[in-house]
């Protein structure tokens, strides 16, 4: 369920109906990705065309739950507001952020992870998020920086206000 309905922007308000369940109805896995390269604005019928063909070798299938995902997530970001994706260990939280990225054309570098477990020192997430404004400053490019684990980390307060 959606906490405010009037908060939902137009694009993603049409994918959702008032009680706040999902309506993107899964006619295929092309199908779907349409929608997502149309939803973030993909224009250039090249690109669409390769996307395309890409989609089709990789591993990955979408469902509508994960494109709606998608979709949201693409709101956030474009809103410059981090993200918090929770979910069972092997559930895609990582393949969705990297489809959302090979749907918007970042390079792989631009999407880095720490695996925050128990051991990681905050001199090591201190180096890594150095290291992430690095690559940021020589591409020219948002980096998208994604804490696995996080939960585990004795260093919360760390990223909260790396976060915030």
């Amino acid at each position: 369920m959606l906490p405010d309905w009037r908060s939902i922007p137009d694009k993603v308000e049409d994918r959702i109906d008032e009680s706040g369940h999902r309506v993107i109805k899964q006619k295929g896995a092309t199908d779907l990705l349409m929608q997502i390269i149309n939803f973030v604005g993909v224009t250039n019928p090249a690109r669409v065309s390769m996307l395309r063909e890409s989609y089709e070798k990789q591993n990955y299938k979408l469902t509508a739950d994960n494109a709606l995902k998608i979709m949201l997530m693409f709101v956030r970001i474009r809103a410059g507001q981090p993200i918090i994706v929770s979910g069972e260990a092997g559930c895609g939280k990582t393949s969705v952020i990297k489809f959302l990225l090979f749907v918007l054309g970042l390079p792989k570098d631009n999407f880095q992870v720490l695996n925050v477990h128990a051991g990681v020192t905050k001199e090591r997430i201190k180096t890594f998020v150095l290291a992430c404004e690095a690559v940021a400053a020589c591409s020219g490019q948002q980096v998208w920086v994604f804490f696995d684990e996080l939960n585990t980390s004795p260093h919360l307060s760390m990223m909260s206000e790396l976060v915030c």
